[in-house]
């Protein structure tokens, strides 16, 4: 697999990398979408002027990088850029990051959940950790998904189908743990590998074994194959999982097929706050969209970007240990899409997304609404992270 880094430049002379893999089992389109999600928050960054020190007017500059040109930089110290934004995809995630690690490039992970994400490198084995997150990681998201399963809905029998990868397997690891709290056994447990378009077998078993709910980590495509097997056999059980079954490449490939689906979000695409209205509809009008691709994505990206640069701005460098020091330690309060961020991480916590903040959503007629209107009423809508 590889990634590519696109760099943008700050004021100060700095460029900021924006991390995403570029071929291999992702879909090209919602990284493009995500990479350009981001440099245009950069570039609203350098032309807002309450921001100060990375206000500069430049325009942005792309240049792409390989893992081997990364590796080469962060061993020579020759470093092309002093921040990175991404990753989206865990297993990229899991292999790329000690190249910025022994750089002391900070990475800000804004879509890959895989709960080890940001406990690769933690002190006192590594001085310090560079790996930060904007997602609600896997351990969140499997707990939500079981507690709605299982709590929430009354399903006692539940199979779990995953696929082969780091982020199936590591999440599929998560779900027995959260269900094996709740005193339940998965009556099957399947994999399927990226790429696979007839799960039948794996449908099969989990209808023999009698299930009544489908738990999922996956992606968008084979997600939508599991969908669509199920309507094949006439055999329809609600399909519960991970972010992913938000994915247009989820929603458009199952069609009808895919309405039901159901998964934590920590963004859903409804104007319910001033900040999320001015996010859509500036989303809407520079794209020529109504539904975004990947709410999710967008939005998590979109702050991290302004989180980066509030940290900038308080140490007055791209550093990138002051950049990390003032991460964990960040006095401004930034506005942002998913939450409001009052001093988002610390020395020892590395998550932006707790545990009380994502809400469920549900796929209806192509789109993804709340699933439970009543958790996003009033104060609701717009949920914060604990003081520690």
């Amino acid at each position: 697999m590889g990634f590519g880094v696109t760099g943008v430049t700050t004021g100060s002379g700095g460029v900021i990398g924006v991390t995403g893999q570029l071929i291999g089992t992702m879909d090209y389109y919602n990284q493009a979408v995500l990479i350009t999600n981001q440099a245009n928050a950069l570039f609203d960054i350098q032309t807002d002027a309450t921001l100060g020190y990375v206000d500069s007017g430049h325009g942005l500059l792309y240049v792409f990088h390989n893992a081997g040109s990364l590796r080469k930089s962060a061993s020579t110290g020759t470093n092309t850029f002093h921040a990175a934004l991404g990753f989206i995809n865990t297993g990229v995630a899991l292999a790329s990051q000690r190249f910025y690690q022994e750089a002391e490039i900070p990475v800000l992970n804004n879509v890959a959940t895989g709960s080890l994400i940001t406990q690769q490198f933690l002190p006192p084995k590594e001085k310090a950790n560079y790996v930060f997150r904007f997602a609600a990681n896997d351990t969140i998201q499997s707990a939500m998904i079981v507690d709605e399963a299982i709590t929430r809905r009354g399903f006692k029998a539940p199979a779990i189908l995953a696929d082969s990868t780091n982020y199936g397997q590591l999440g599929r690891e998560d779900l027995e743990r959260a269900l094996a709290n709740k005193g339940v056994k998965p009556v099957a447990v399947e994999k399927f590998n990226i790429g696979d378009t007839d799960m039948t077998a794996q449908l099969l078993r989990a209808k023999e074994a009698n299930a009544d709910v489908v738990l999922t980590y996956g992606i968008g495509p084979e997600l939508a194959q599991i969908a669509n097997g199920m309507a094949k056999l006439g055999w329809k059980r609600p399909l519960i999982g991970s972010w992913t079954l938000s994915m247009a490449t989820f929603i458009d490939n199952a069609g009808p097929n895919g309405d039901g689906a159901s998964m934590p979000e920590t963004f859903v695409q409804l104007p319910n706050t001033p900040k999320r209205k001015a996010f859509i509809e500036a989303y809407q009008a520079a794209y020529k969209v109504d539904r975004m691709p990947s709410p999710v994505s967008a939005a998590q990206g979109y702050d991290s970007v302004y989180v980066l640069a509030a940290a900038i701005n308080q140490e007055k460098s791209t550093d990138g240990a002051k950049i990390r020091a003032a991460l964990e330690n960040l006095t401004a309060k930034v506005e942002g899409v998913v939450t409001n961020y009052d001093h988002p991480f610390s020395a020892t916590d590395h998550e932006s997304v707790t545990a009380n903040m994502p809400v469920f959503g549900l796929v209806k007629g192509g789109r993804v609404g709340p699933a439970h209107p009543e958790d996003i009423e009033g104060d609701k809508a717009l949920r914060i992270k604990p003081k520690a």
